[in-house]
């Protein structure tokens, strides 16, 4: 077999027209048009058109305007679409080599092109106000939007009867997100000696698959799914294998069978590392399937704690693959504090961070507990922690690995200071500055420090997208730093 070999370029081709129009300097509006043509769409995908529209009104500029202490009012609201391109090779067939007869080399189908894909186009509207009051030492903004992202990209598997073996890209499937953004900024403050200033922000996001069926040419296609993409839940997320609600040590209990499970009667699941006996109950899950447990396409919905209990070597209750929370914080805050002396020649400020929501999984100590090098896989006297070490093995859980990784940091500390005039004169210039300031220097508060004695080096260690383990392998977290600078105008 001759081998030869082909650039593949990625090109992109379109246009955009935008126009904005006020009237009276009070309502202002603006359209736009972006119609994009791209490499990687399928021969037989259309060119795309992603329209927007904004509008905003400074209410508090009309002549009825008679509300004491609120200076400004604007209200606004943005409304857009825009495509994400599918990957380079998407419409093309691959195949990659195999090994022949008599130590020949050969090759053999790995993916089926897909000449309608398209890009997965996004949907957001978007609306807001913004506020000024007590002679502008109070500011305020508050944003709320919804967005939603169709004809996702998805791996599907290909049907045996093409040829073909693996997947093909595809547009299947939508996924809902919304939430909010607050900021407010305040004067509080001024005398001759300092003055005072607080920023506060608090943001809200969220996101669910809500589908990942699409109508192909009359024939409904869907996304099997996986343990973690599947309708009803939110991505990024964590999933476990197995939930263990109960566990004990009792050495009088019969070995567990399919008749005892049968049964419904207490046995003998495992051991600890000394021979003592354990059983274990575990959640089987409650899932959002139309049909139920038994629907045939129970893979495709999710699976949430809170369902039928059983003995957790009962095939029924085995490798449920149970939500466990998101892989992203929904909630944020933020609080800034700045402090100005001399007049405004000197200011320090501080940042802190707060966020909420997210878990996370420590992959790297995971392999502390799986190693035998934590105290608890030495001393196995807990049962509920024998009990996840039997069911999930070496994976990712709550003993081991998974973690609640609410945190608030210390994002920023610094100063600036503005040189006097005359010493800046003294070398031809007009202006000078010099700042110190540090990134990410503290961890104020962490909602979990500790999973059964191995440390939490940091909440934000890992990568969100990473579903499968290994979340925090090969990752730095955010790293501290210190600059110092210095700017001058001549």
């Amino acid at each position: 077999m001759v081998t030869t070999y082909e650039l593949v370029e990625t090109k992109s081709a379109g246009f955009y027209v935008h126009e904005q129009a006020d009237f009276a300097d009070r309502i202002f509006l603006s359209g736009s048009l972006r119609v994009d043509d791209h490499s990687s769409f399928g021969p037989d995908a259309p060119m795309q058109a992603y329209p927007g529209v904004s509008a905003a009104w400074v209410v508090s500029d009309e002549n009825f305007w008679r509300v004491p202490r609120v200076d400004v009012l604007r209200v606004r609201g943005a409304w857009g679409r825009a495509g994400r391109a599918p990957g380079t090779t998407s419409e093309l067939s691959l195949f990659v080599p195999a090994p022949g007869q008599s130590g020949s080399t050969g090759a053999r189908p790995a993916s089926l092109g897909n000449a309608e894909i398209g890009p997965e186009v996004t949907t957001e509207l978007e609306l807001g106000v913004d506020l000024a009051l007590l002679d502008h030492r109070v500011a305020g903004q508050l944003t709320r939007y919804a967005r939603k992202s169709e004809g996702l990209l998805l791996d599907v598997p290909v049907l045996s009867s093409s040829g073909f073996l693996g997947t093909m890209d595809r547009n299947l499937g939508r996924i809902d997100a919304w939430g909010w953004e607050a900021q407010l900024s305040a004067h509080l403050y001024e005398s001759d000696l300092f003055a005072f200033d607080l920023d506060i922000g608090a943001d809200f996001m969220d996101n669910e698959i809500v589908d990942m069926c699409e109508d192909v040419s009359g024939v409904n296609v869907c996304y099997a799914g996986t343990a973690n993409i599947r309708i009803g839940y939110p991505f990024p997320n964590r999933t476990v294998e197995d939930v263990v609600v109960e566990a004990g040590f009792d050495a009088t209990l019969p070995p567990c069978s399919t008749t005892l499970y049968t049964l419904g009667a207490r046995c003998r699941w495992g051991s600890n590392a000394f021979g003592q006996g354990l059983y274990a109950y575990c959640d089987q899950g409650a899932t959002t399937a139309p049909g139920g447990i038994a629907d045939p396409n129970v893979g495709r919905y999710a699976r949430l704690p809170g369902g039928a209990v059983g003995q957790c070597g009962d095939p029924a209750f085995v490798d449920q693959h149970l939500y466990a929370g998101r892989g992203f914080a929904t909630r944020t805050f933020t609080l800034s504090p700045r402090v100005t002396f001399m007049d405004g020649a000197l200011q320090v400020f501080a940042l802190a961070e707060g966020q909420y929501g997210r878990v996370y999984d420590d992959s790297g100590h995971l392999w502390g507990h799986n190693w035998r090098n934590s105290a608890m896989s030495r001393v196995q006297d807990d049962p509920w922690w024998v009990a996840y070490d039997v069911a999930v093995q070496t994976r990712c859980a709550w003993d081991k690995c998974l973690y609640d990784a609410d945190f608030w940091k210390l994002r920023e500390l610094g100063a600036r200071y503005r040189v006097p005039a005359r010493l800046v004169a003294r070398v031809g210039a007009e202006r000078a500055t010099v700042g110190l300031s540090a990134r990410n220097v503290y961890t104020l508060w962490q909602a979990q420090k500790r999973i059964y004695g191995h440390v939490v080096s940091d909440p934000e260690l890992g990568n969100p997208n990473q579903l499968t383990g290994g979340g925090n392998f090969y990752e730095q977290p955010p790293l501290s730093s210190v600059s110092f600078t210095l700017r001058v105008t001549f």
